[in-house]
């Protein structure tokens, strides 16, 4: 057996040689391709096959045409089992060159193209190709040669196939049984064996998937109804029979779910009612007792009774409402002795009038002014500590009366023990906190103590809450106060510069501009000051020592002027020889500051802005109005913040601002600037400064809203938008920027 398969190896290898040798040249190839193709003969001969290969290939690429190339080339593939690069070949010659090959070359390139292709198990495209050279040539036996041999092949695929799949299903492998049976039918798409043992496997696997789904099905379904969520349970079954419509077990868990709700849904509104009721009958308790208290408090003795025996009417065990009877009886019959209380408390017979309310208040424990009373007359002998004790009894029967707090809180204040007071006045601002005189109070408190760095932080939030114009001066006033015990001028004057943009009165604006002048005159900027000396004159003339003060700031500001010119004397022949050069230094001054402002423009253009600022300073030394000292300071102002000398642009914008107090273009500089140096309080204070007279300017909506995020408080901020929107409610933009910053934070 072994001998004859070497003979017919031996065989095969001749009859390959005598046809590679053999080959006749064809006219018409070009002498390169027939040297190549000789070389590949020569190599082939040698038995040097891959260089007989690659000899044959470089013929083929040098003449496309030449057929003995090709067919000694698939002899060597042959050999080497390497079909696909024949199939390559085949295909790339046919798609480049199809037109040019000879018919007689073509039918043999598409049977040695299914023959490959019959080789690499391919019998789908193996067909498909014999079909094309039977169109080419319908009686060249090959084809039936290699249409048997398709056919035989086939036959051994489906088998293979059969008993492949068999073996996975009973493995319970269904996957890799169906990627068998469909490498089966790629071989013989018609084979029905196959296709009713694929639709076998498809049904068989898609019932395990249902059963599957309906334990999963199952479980949510049930989960749900043990948690007695039962619209989630309903949601789940309608879910489960979308997917497997005809599962009775799921159409009885729906039903299971819906009577649950019901009955669930009934018995809560059974409740709801009897809890109803039982809050309506409490409500009527509470109305009736607040409603005694009060006439209680009001001396109203009868309407008292009246109104407790209403809530005996209700719940006749009700222990308040029958000591409320019995204290306004009792108090009915004390009525003269506490007219004669009060009477002894306005002689000033404090103890006689403290017996007569201490009396009644035993009587009457509950009622206000009877306590009231007796803690007030403690309070006028001294004995302090006395009428706090009578105030703390009162609020430990009623602790929501937060008013009591005020009274013990004064009371430490007359003690001068202010730590104990702000206790006091804290907790009330608790429940109460927008109270502007407990407010005040609490900042009075801080400065008692001399803690001025608590009283500033207290009084920026309780300004920064309020609207109204009279209360804002207030607690500014306050404010202003501590900075200046706090040695801190430039806080303070931006305080006295927002309290001018607030004051209407006459008195409010003298009080600030002179207090301004004060610190501009302490700081030695006589020109400030004098600036705003002149400012209260112009409202109140001669006010305080405002004359001297004018005098003495005038004086300063010249002085090195007058030193310079020699004196008195000096100064006269100055005066008069400059009487006679006025109108020619006048019209080189304008001249001057005509090019001066040309030449600070186009270094701002260009972003020279060293040289702008000095531009501008030169300016500043000309006789200027009141306009364009505020365009010069304001682009000193810019120049200054883009050279990053925040501190120089800041105290040009607060200039700016002691001009103008509602310069918008100010007002940006210093919020983008603190929001730079993140100091974001500062930075929304801006803000609001020119919310006051621009609510849509949108420069400074974008610094606020920027400060809000970097503090991480877009609650806030929402809030803010929420209460500028209340104020302006027809404010479309003001609506919109809300909206969407509730949009960004999803919140409805």
């Amino acid at each position: 057996m072994i001998s004859s398969s070497r003979k017919h190896i031996a065989l095969v290898t001749v009859l390959l040689a005598i046809m590679v040798t053999s080959i006749v040249q064809v006219p018409g190839f070009g002498a390169n391709a027939k040297r190549l193709f000789q070389q590949g003969r020569d190599k082939f001969a040698g038995e040097d096959y891959d260089g007989a290969a690659s000899a044959f290939r470089e013929a083929i690429a040098e003449d496309p045409l030449m057929g003995d190339a090709y067919k000694a080339l698939f002899v060597i593939l042959e050999k080497k089992g390497n079909y696909a690069a024949i199939i390559e070949s085949i295909n790339k010659a046919n798609k480049e060159h199809g037109v040019d090959l000879d018919i007689d070359f073509k039918v043999y390139m598409y049977y040695k193209l299914a023959e490959s292709y019959l080789k690499t198990d391919d019998m789908m495209l193996a067909q498909e190709t014999l079909k094309k050279a039977y169109r080419l040539n319908d009686a060249d036996p090959k084809y039936r040669e290699i249409l048997a041999g398709i056919e035989k092949r086939k036959v051994r695929i489906v088998a293979d196939a059969k008993g492949k799949a068999s073996a996975l299903v009973s493995q319970g492998a269904l996957v890799e049984a169906i990627k068998a049976i469909e490498e089966g039918l790629h071989a013989d798409q018609g084979n029905r064996e196959l296709r009713t043992m694929l639709q076998d496997i498809k049904s068989r696997i898609r019932s395990e998937e249902m059963e599957k789904e309906a334990k999963t099905y199952l479980i949510k379904i049930k989960t749900k109804l043990r948690a007695q969520a039962w619209d989630e349970a309903i949601l789940a079954a309608d879910e489960a029979l979308a997917a497997q419509p005809e599962n009775r077990t799921f159409q009885e868990l729906k039903v299971k779910a819906v009577d649950e709700r019901n009955r669930y849904q009934e018995e809560l509104e059974a409740r709801l009612r009897q809890e109803e009721e039982r809050k309506n009958t409490s409500a009527k308790i509470e109305y009736f007792l607040k409603l005694g208290r009060r006439h209680m408090e009001d001396e109203s003795w009868k309407s008292a009774i009246e109104a407790f025996d209403n809530v005996l009417s209700i719940d006749s065990s009700n222990s308040s409402a029958r000591k409320g009877v019995e204290e306004a009886t009792e108090a009915m019959r004390l009525s003269d002795s506490i007219k004669e209380g009060e009477k002894f408390f306005a002689e000033g017979r404090w103890d006689d009038a403290a017996k007569r309310f201490q009396y009644a208040l035993q009587r009457v424990p509950s009622s206000k002014k009877y306590t009231t009373l007796l803690a007030k007359t403690y309070v006028e002998t001294q004995k302090y500590e006395e009428a706090v004790k009578v105030y703390r009894n009162y609020l430990s029967m009623f602790p929501k009366t937060y008013t009591i707090l005020i009274s013990i809180g004064d009371i430490y204040l007359q003690m001068n023990e202010p730590a104990r007071a702000r206790v006091e006045f804290k907790a009330y601002l608790d429940q109460d906190p927008k109270n502007l005189e407990v407010s005040l109070k609490l900042g009075s408190c801080f400065l008692k103590e001399n803690n001025y760095a608590d009283a500033v932080k207290f009084f920026k939030e309780a300004n920064s809450r309020l609207s109204d114009k009279k209360e804002r001066l207030m607690v500014m006033r306050e404010l202003a106060h501590c900075y200046d015990k706090m040695k801190d001028p430039s806080e303070a004057l931006q305080v006295y510069r927002e309290m001018v943009g607030l004051d209407e009165g006459v008195d409010g604006q003298v009080e600030c501009f002179y207090k301004m002048g004060n610190i501009y005159f302490e700081r030695g900027e006589y020109a400030d000051a004098l600036e705003r000396y002149k400012n209260v004159e112009r409202l109140k003339p001669h006010y305080l020592d405002i004359d001297e003060r004018m005098k003495e700031c005038t004086l300063k500001k010249w002085m090195p002027i007058l030193k310079f010119a020699g004196g008195g004397v000096g100064l006269v022949i100055l005066w008069y020889l400059m009487s006679f050069a006025n109108p020619l230094f006048e019209w080189m001054q304008g001249r001057k500051k005509e090019g001066l402002l040309k030449n600070a423009k186009v270094y701002r253009q260009a972003g020279q802005w060293d040289k702008a600022v000095s531009t501008c300073e030169e300016l500043l030394k000309l006789p200027l109005d009141i306009g364009e000292t505020k365009e010069i300071r304001l682009a000193m102002a810019h120049s200054f913040y883009k050279i990053g000398k925040m501190d120089r642009s800041v105290a040009e914008c607060e200039k700016v601002l002691d001009m103008e107090r509602n310069n918008k273009t100010a007002y940006k500089i210093l919020g983008t600037i603190y929001l730079e140096r993140k100091d974001y309080d500062k930075a929304l204070q801006q803000c609001r400064y020119v919310f006051d007279f621009d609510i849509n300017n949108v420069a400074m909506h974008e610094i606020m809203q920027k400060a809000y995020k970097a503090l991480n408080n877009v609650e806030e901020l929402i809030m803010e938008y929420e209460e500028m929107v209340h104020m302006n409610p027809d404010n479309m933009q003001l609506r919109n920027i809300l909206l969407k910053l509730k949009k960004e934070e999803n919140i409805s």
